[in-house]
């Protein structure tokens, strides 16, 4: 069952170290609908929400896009382990503390979980999904 956050909400999910660094894309509207993934984009930066277990609070991580690899490159997704070109497949950086950050190649829109609906398989979904929850329990140390 998804949950509805409206800003403060949304913004309290976030990670403390990654709060200050959350923007609002000017296209999302509020409250938003988290089943499992929620995710967005604005400028170099990339944000996830995350329901992981699906019954559990939402939790926000705030990645820092790298400029890309060269576009002729195709590399593949961590993630959702799709091969994508034209410099669709990033290092992506979270901050795992002041010093020190956690990188992963993955889609840099953070689509995967959206492409594996939209491919409709259902072990694809739980894949994508259970790879990014791994990443996030990471980052949390």
């Amino acid at each position: 069952m998804a949950v509805r956050l409206r800003e403060p909400e949304l913004l309290a999910c976030f990670r403390k170290i990654d709060r200050r660094e959350v923007e609002l894309a000017p296209d999302l509207r509020l409250p938003l609908e988290v089943d499992d993934v929620f995710t967005w984009t604005v400028g170099p930066r990339a944000f996830l929400v995350l329901r992981d277990p699906p019954d559990a609070a939402p939790r926000g991580i705030v990645f820092h896009r790298s400029p890309g690899v060269a576009a002729h490159i195709v590399a593949m997704c961590d993630w959702c382990r799709q091969s994508r070109g034209l410099g669709a497949i990033k290092l992506m950086s979270v901050a795992a503390d002041r010093h020190r950050s956690i990188g992963v190649y993955v889609c840099s829109d953070l689509g995967c979980v959206e492409r594996a609906r939209v491919a409709g398989d259902p072990a694809w979904i739980r894949r994508t999904l259970r790879r990014i929850g791994d990443f996030a329990r990471r980052c949390e140390g």
